[in-house]
């Protein structure tokens, strides 16, 4: 009777050491998946930083420039409106007219 109590005790150990391999085995699995998107996270935060350096980088030295050759057309667009004018002045507008009654 001890022999088969001694060995209903071995085969639930033998299940619980089963099982907990098991569970060690997915937690390693686990412990390796959080850790490689960790660094993916890492890495996308990185580049998204990245971007944005980039893009304000552009901005501040772009606009100015792109400020300034506005500001320049400007300037040419009235240069050339006034030297339209000085060549040929308007025609002056005529009141209008009643019909002859007839």
């Amino acid at each position: 009777m001890e022999a088969l109590i001694d060995a209903k005790i071995q085969a639930a150990e033998a299940r619980t050491d089963a099982k907990f391999a098991q569970v060690l085995a997915k937690l390693d699995t686990l412990t390796t998946e959080v850790r490689s998107s960790r660094s993916s996270i890492w890495t996308a935060a990185f580049a998204i930083m990245g971007l944005i350096l980039a893009v304000v980088a552009l901005v501040v030295t772009v606009a100015p420039s792109a400020f300034s050759v506005g500001v320049q057309m400007r300037e040419v667009a009235r240069d050339e409106a006034r030297a339209a004018v000085a060549v040929a002045p308007p025609a002056p507008i005529a009141a209008p007219t009643a019909p002859a009654a007839k």
